[in-house]
């Protein structure tokens, strides 16, 4: 679905009892998209469902062979130890005439500054959350950024360095 007319059909297509896979990012702003995931928890909470409908958001590091690879490594062979620390540089540079900035839903200002940047950090946070001991349970305790603007033809932020410590496992990095 169009990303524009994805918040209305997900709620919908739940209570039916379907199964959902969206795209990312699955709301135009926070607050939308907390009120997706209440309604989600609500539907889970309701006793009368005959089954567990599951709602899963597309994204395809988790696929990809080397970060499974590393994943595997980290958190079932134990091979570096637990981690307590962690850096993770993004370099990902976006010319003018790159097709995933040239989607219309990316430049459009309904979907708040930095479309393309938002759409993109969901690749890092996934990334962070296969290879990291980071469980569903884990939550981010704190997190800090700077974030700035320097490419003309790209709305909205394009750089950032972020700080995050995710709780109750004391895991930070930036």
């Amino acid at each position: 679905l169009p990303l524009d007319v994805q918040p209305s059909f997900i709620p919908m297509v739940l209570e039916r009892g379907i199964h959902v896979l969206s795209e990312k990012p699955i709301a135009p702003t926070v607050q939308i998209g907390k009120q997706l995931l209440q309604h989600y928890q609500s539907i889970l909470n309701t006793q009368n469902k005959p089954k567990h409908v599951v709602w899963s958001v597309a994204e395809n590091y988790r696929y990809e062979p080397a970060l499974t690879r590393a994943s595997k490594s980290i958190l079932v062979d134990d091979d570096i130890g637990t981690p307590f620390l962690f850096r993770l540089y993004v370099g990902s540079p976006f010319t003018p005439d790159n097709k995933y900035l040239n989607t219309q839903w990316r430049k459009e200002s309904s979907w708040g500054d930095g479309g393309l940047f938002v759409d993109a950090f969901v690749h890092a946070s996934a990334l962070l959350r296969l290879i990291l001991p980071i469980s569903s349970s884990s939550t981010t305790a704190r997190i800090s950024a700077i974030t700035s603007s320097h490419a003309k033809h790209i709305p909205g932020v394009d750089t950032m360095i972020t700080n995050v410590i995710y709780d109750p496992i004391q895991l930070s990095g930036s």
